[in-house]
């Protein structure tokens, strides 16, 4: 049963909030006692140098984002550079589903994160003609 499941339809407490906690108080301490996967055991994420300095000096939001593009673009095989993912559909909500964010916070985290050129966007259509975003890392020239 999902935490999205178990909430009334106007509760006060946002199913992103419980899943932080789940997370929290089970996954955590998980990780903390077993360890990380090691690359070669399952699927794992290189990350550009100049991550690390997003990390130190930019808003939470703004790196959760960026992580998470990061993840769902370069993390999965594609037809990009490499032979990774380049752009990917996500909506304010996936990260809320996915316990990172709440849609506010996401929506600030994207749009501070395209202000600062972090990030790329582009309009796709969805089916039943509502549009949606695409996004994708704004990457360095690769022509030196």
């Amino acid at each position: 049963m999902s935490a999205v499941s178990i909430l009334p339809k106007h509760s006060r407490v946002h199913a992103h909030t419980i899943k932080r906690g789940l997370e929290l108080t089970l996954e955590l301490p998980l990780i903390q006692r077993q360890g990380f996967t090691h690359p070669e055991d399952g699927n794992y994420l290189m990350l550009p140098r100049e991550f690390f300095k997003v990390l130190a000096y930019e808003p939470k939001s703004v790196t959760q984002v960026i992580m998470e593009i990061l993840d769902q673009t370069i993390g999965w095989v594609g037809n990009g550079r490499g032979g990774r993912r380049e752009w990917v559909r996500l909506s304010y909500g996936h990260f809320a589903r996915k316990g990172l964010l709440s849609q506010g916070a996401a929506q600030r985290g994207i749009q501070q994160a395209l202000t600062k050129g972090y990030l790329r966007r582009r309009a796709r259509g969805k089916p039943g003609g509502k549009e949606a975003w695409e996004y994708a890392i704004n990457w360095k020239d690769r022509k030196n």
